[in-house]
């Protein structure tokens, strides 16, 4: 019996290539003559949830299913079904190497592996980790920045603490205090004992500062000394607290537009931007949502709700505007709502609001209405009387439709 293929394994690696040349590699010794004419992953809804072989079109098929799903790996081999030595060694060759392929991916996955984010920005967040550099990352809502944050927290070493600073969440005027901290009986309704502040409870970890793009200029030079100098002063401090500190900062905003109008200093965007990263949108990764979506349905189900092939199809077309945030939560919706077993096709749809709903017969006439005389003002650049002369019908009813209709021309309209 050949082992079955966890589905995250199979969507979420080139699976099928490198499966191809490990048997290749293995059938290479053998004094056979089996050719792997191909390996892709393929839909079988009738096949149930077991391996077989079966011969089509004179190419001997294997078929391994994929966990928790109906998808099934082919692999199609040139090989005399007659020969039953051939094809034993043929399915040991197989099961060696898919043993061999999910450990290696096993341990890829544990040491350099994050679900849903490409591989070239994988790269970039491994040399991230191990840089002294402040690191800047940019990314739409819900793309997965403080995710990729704490990866590199844990992929620096750092012994200390991931302390998450949310920019946008603090007042103006607590900022200071929040990120600084203060001395005690520094100021009026300062605590007796003081304040830790956020850097310095992050020293010798990491201290991740998302929606950077939100702090006022005054605090940003604060933060550039910080970072430059590796020291800070605490509200009624008489000398400076020196800190170790990595320092990780995230934001959605355009930052290089807010420094040429002069809402973002210069030196700190530059200072920043040591170490860059860019986290595609997740409607420009679409080949990883299937991985993300198996992630999150084992987090969710533990496999006990899965998505067919068509399904999946759906979710890949989808632009995902909320990003990988929107993703997870669809899923933890859907798997709350279906509880086992597959998920169907309307409450997916339904979801996700693509089912377009019927349209009331006055609705239709008022838009069909609206758009055809619309049609005509703009062909007769909104000359109401030439207008009502082309429509057949008096200047006086067409002004009646138009406040009806909500319609006005932006110049206001031509009565000549």
């Amino acid at each position: 019996m050949l082992p079955s293929i966890p589905a995250d394994f199979a969507s979420a690696y080139d699976f099928g290539r490198v499966l191809k040349e490990k048997l290749e590699t293995l059938l290479a010794s053998s004094e056979g003559g089996t050719i792997i004419r191909a390996i892709s992953l393929c839909d079988e809804d009738k096949r149930g949830n077991f391996n077989y072989i079966a011969s089509e079109d004179g190419v001997i098929v294997i078929y391994v299913p994929v966990s928790n799903s109906t998808k099934f790996l082919r692999i199609a081999v040139d090989c005399d079904p007659s020969n039953l030595s051939e094809l034993s060694i043929l399915t040991i060759s197989l099961t060696l190497a898919l043993k061999e392929l999910m450990s290696e991916v096993k341990g890829s996955k544990k040491s350099d592996y994050i679900v849903g984010i490409p591989n070239d920005v994988v790269l970039k967040i491994k040399r991230a980790a191990t840089s002294n550099l402040p690191i800047l990352i940019l990314g739409e809502t819900g793309v997965g920045k403080e995710v990729v944050a704490e990866v590199i927290h844990k992929w620096s070493g750092r012994k200390g603490p991931f302390v998450v600073v949310n920019c946008s969440a603090i007042p103006h005027g607590l900022f200071e205090n929040e990120l600084f901290g203060h001395e005690p009986n520094s100021f009026t309704g300062s605590s007796k004992t003081g304040l830790q502040g956020k850097i310095e409870l992050a020293n010798g970890g990491t201290l991740f500062l998302d929606e950077i793009g939100e702090i006022s200029l005054y605090s940003q030079a604060k933060l550039l000394r910080v970072i430059e100098r590796g020291e800070f002063w605490k509200l009624g401090a008489v000398r400076p607290t020196k800190v170790d500190v990595k320092f990780v900062a995230a934001t959605n905003r355009p930052l290089r537009e807010f420094v040429n109008k002069g809402r973002f200093r210069k030196d700190l965007y530059y200072r920043l931007k040591g170490m860059e990263i860019v986290i595609p949108p997740l409607r420009e990764r679409k080949e990883l949502i299937e991985e993300l979506v198996n992630a999150f349905l084992k987090d969710f189900s533990g496999g006990r709700v899965y998505f067919t092939g068509e399904a999946m199809r759906i979710l890949k077309e989808y632009n995902w505007p909320g990003n990988v945030r929107e993703l997870k939560y669809f899923v933890q919706y859907i798997v709350d709502e279906v509880k086992e077993g597959p998920v169907p096709l309307n409450k997916i749809k339904s979801a996700l609001s693509l089912e377009k709903p019927v349209c009331p017969y006055l609705e239709a006439k008022r838009n069909f209405d609206r758009n055809f005389i619309l049609s005509a003002l703009e062909f007769n650049e909104w000359n109401i009387t030439k207008t009502a002369q082309q429509l057949g019908m008096s200047r006086r009813w067409l002004q009646l439709k138009l406040k009806e209709l909500s319609l006005r021309d932006p110049n206001e309209f031509t009565t000549t």
